[in-house]
């Protein structure tokens, strides 16, 4: 077992950063060596795998996985590779008693031991081949979803996740069930991804729609560890919104359940109604502090999943390379409370779209839709900064991206040394 290194001390400074760490293959190849396979990773969420004898396949940083849950119950991962010739044993979700490769046949049980073999009896070969059981990852569940591990975990979930599990355990996941799931190839490496959703200082820009409701300028930044937390109001509007009541706000305080006539047209008074509304419901909505029932606790968990947790809803957003280091899977899910309107037996949504498709409001909603739209255009950015000569060759960041700095002195601590073209130059505190 690899002794799990000691997260960064980081100053409040941020430095700046080469943009070659979102372009260069041999950067990507790296992270796929040095820390995928050394770290939690979130596979999938346990309404995926609701009954027994299902299983979902996922690409993670490690490579083809296959999550299954036996007859029991029990949730188990694997690598998805048939034994015998390497083929993705399932291309797909489903159900059924045994894993089947579509090219020779061979069977794995959803325990990972073999349930058969085609090759004949007298075949020399087949008695060991016949104690090939599939090959298992680390599995855990925490918080309603599924992670998994390809090395040997030196501590569990919640222990990696720290002071961030004990955060967002007070939301009651256990009353959450998955309401949609949407998955999204895009043009762009993963942590140009993981960059948008690490902080609120894009969204007049980006979602200018969203300051009636959102106080993007009210979203303290706090640093725990290899992870990072950010606060945002909600269900108040920005300074720039006006003294009106915005549609946005008026169609959250529904959305809740909240008559906005209670407003008496001031917007100002949204959090404070929010608050006595959802009080008033008693568990769990009673046991959350003020910045839990109107603030977004918007949880980076290092390194590829943001958790963004409301009393009422939470989203995951999971940032997955792809094949070369300017591709990347962006998944969004979203869970409602089981005491919604919204019927807790409701299967999934689930959709896979193309990255030429994601331009569509219809996948995702409009905030996922322009923020993958900004994704594309900031990759093609960062190729041309990364050929620029030194010092314009490198990302400068500034106080509101310290989450996303404090990602890329992390990244050096599982990854170094590196050579100086690939280092971060740190800020001074």
């Amino acid at each position: 077992m690899v002794a799990l290194p000691e997260p960064p001390v980081s100053s409040k400074a941020p430095g700046v950063v080469p943009a070659i760490r979102y372009t260069e293959q041999d950067f990507a190849d790296l992270e796929r060596l040095r820390l995928w396979p050394q770290v939690w990773l979130h596979a999938a969420a346990v309404d995926q795998l609701g009954a027994p004898g299902q299983w979902v396949p996922v690409t993670l940083g490690p490579g083809d996985v296959v999550l299954t849950r036996d007859g029991d119950g029990c949730i188990r991962a694997f690598y998805n590779v048939c034994r015998h010739r390497g083929r993705p044993l399932v291309d797909g979700c489903g159900h059924g008693a045994v894993l089947r490769c579509a090219y020779h046949g061979w069977q794995w049980r959803l325990d990972g031991t073999l349930a058969a073999l085609t090759l004949p009896d007298n075949d020399e070969r087949r008695a060991q081949c016949s104690t090939l059981g599939l090959l298992p990852l680390a599995c855990e569940v925490w918080g309603g979803q599924v992670w998994v591990h390809a090395g040997t975990p030196e501590q569990s979930v919640r222990a990696w996740l720290g002071p961030a599990a004990e955060d967002l355990e007070r939301y009651d996941l256990a009353d959450f069930f998955l309401h949609e799931a949407v998955s999204i190839a895009v043009p762009c490496n993963w942590k140009t991804a993981c960059d948008a959703f690490q902080e609120s200082y894009h969204l007049p820009s980006v979602h200018p729609y969203l300051a009636g409701a959102v106080n993007d300028g009210a979203a303290p930044i706090a640093l725990h560890g290899w992870h990072s937390l950010q606060t945002i109001a909600f269900a108040q509007p920005a300074p720039r919104a006006g003294a009106a009541v915005r549609p946005e706000l008026e169609a959250l305080l529904q959305q809740w359940s909240i008559d906005p006539a209670e407003l008496q047209g001031d917007p100002t008074a949204a959090p404070a109604l929010v608050r006595r509304s959802l009080r008033a419901r008693g568990a769990p909505y009673a046991e959350l502090d003020d910045d839990q029932l109107t603030g977004s606790r918007n949880w980076y968990l290092f390194p590829s999943l943001t958790f963004s947790a409301t009393p009422v809803q939470l989203m995951l957003h999971r940032y997955r390379p792809g094949p070369t280091a300017a591709e990347c899977w962006l998944d969004q899910l979203i869970f409602l409370r089981k005491s919604r309107e919204t019927p807790p037996e409701q299967a999934p949504q689930l959709r896979a779209v193309a990255a030429t498709t994601a331009m569509d409001q219809r996948v995702g909603g409009q905030v996922l839709t322009d923020d993958i739209r900004n994704l594309v255009a900031a990759q093609r950015g960062l190729a041309t900064m990364a050929h620029l000569p030194p010092p314009h060759h490198a990302l400068t960041l500034a106080q509101p991206d310290r989450r996303i700095w404090h990602m890329h002195v992390c990244l050096e601590v599982w990854l170094g040394p590196l050579p100086d073209r690939w280092q971060v130059q740190l800020g001074q505190s």
